[in-house]
């Protein structure tokens, strides 16, 4: 019997995640910010908790250390962040905003912010919760090895 791909699970998270990235890809270019996703979420990231360790990054965005330092030496080139040894373990780097950093992230959160809406829009707040409630458990199985 063949699978019906819009009731499979795996198969629904990864196309609307693609969606989503299109989306966010897209607006991003829109605003000319000459960011990648990544180094979007980078800077999100560090606009919530400025000074994260690369493994911290890697861990948050899922990724493996070299790609998050490779991303990371990107928004350093464009002068959106730098990077310094930890304090408490000179060993440990440790990634912080400059200011190009933060006027990219404060123009590109209120457009993704519109578009985090429209995706949601018929969903209520609950099923919202529920929704990212599910996604987190499926996340920490699928790291759980």
């Amino acid at each position: 019997m063949p699978v019906d791909l819009q009731a499979a699970p795996g198969f629904l998270i990864d196309r609307n995640a693609h969606l989503i990235r299109l989306k966010v890809k897209r607006k991003i270019a829109e605003l000319g910010l000459d960011l990648t996703n990544e180094e979007a979420a980078i800077l999100a990231a560090l606009n919530h908790h400025d000074g994260l360790r690369i493994g911290d990054l890697a861990r948050i965005l899922v990724r493996d250390t070299t790609t998050v330092t490779r991303q990371v030496e990107g928004l350093e080139r464009k002068k959106c962040v730098f990077r310094e040894a930890a304090a408490e373990d000179r060993r440990a780097v440790q990634v912080k905003l400059l200011r190009e950093g933060i006027r990219r992230y404060q123009l590109f959160d209120p457009p993704l912010q519109k578009l985090k809406a429209e995706v949601f829009s018929g969903i209520s707040e609950r099923e919202e919760k529920i929704l990212i409630k599910c996604l987190q458990k499926v996340k920490a199985n699928l790291l759980n090895d």
